[in-house]
């Protein structure tokens, strides 16, 4: 089980179409399979400005924080990074997670493009 805190300083407002923290089970997934994965997201209030709206909020940090969690997993593994992430790519019947960050609610169902776009 990997388990995994996420800190979101929003800033001294906590209205919720501020809350970085909400979108963070959105993005924080990737492409990848995460049914050993326990994710625990907090929300801070802090004596900072809020972020401004932006599209896709957290999207860049979170995608950012998962290739970097694959590269680590496969250095410690002494596997190659790109077979790592392709054999924990999302398959119909995983997990994903939810807005509110419960995994295991919801299970994937679409069909995952990558491997064919690496075979071509």
């Amino acid at each position: 089980m990997i388990n995994v805190e996420v800190l979101c300083d929003d800033g001294f407002s906590l209205i919720p179409f501020e809350i970085e923290g909400a979108y963070v089970p959105l993005f924080i997934q990737n492409s990848y399979a995460c049914n050993e994965f326990n994710l625990t997201v907090t929300d801070v209030a802090t004596n900072t400005p809020t972020s401004t709206p932006c599209r896709s909020p957290t999207s860049m940090q979170c995608h950012a924080f998962s290739e970097t969690l694959m590269e680590q997993i496969a250095t410690q593994l002494g596997v190659d990074p790109l077979d790592l992430r392709v054999d924990n790519l999302l398959r119909p019947g995983d997990d994903v997670f939810t807005f509110d960050g419960q995994g295991g609610a919801t299970s994937y169902d679409g069909p995952n493009p990558v491997p064919d776009m690496l075979d071509a």
